[in-house]
């Protein structure tokens, strides 16, 4: 998530959540478009979305 992070420019305010999902509050520069971030973090291997999203 680091890297992804890193890749928008964007700050992570605050993270919470549970086993099946999760609540980010980001700060992101206005070139970036919020679904382009939420694609990228669901294909992130680390997040577990991408093994538990169904296809």
């Amino acid at each position: 998530m680091r890297a992804v992070r890193e890749d928008f420019e964007a700050e992570l305010v605050e993270f919470t959540g549970a086993d099946n999902h999760a609540h980010l509050n980001v700060n992101l520069p206005p070139k970036v478009a919020v679904s382009r971030l939420a694609n990228s973090l669901k294909a992130c291997p680390h997040t577990g979305s991408a093994r538990s999203s169904p296809t």
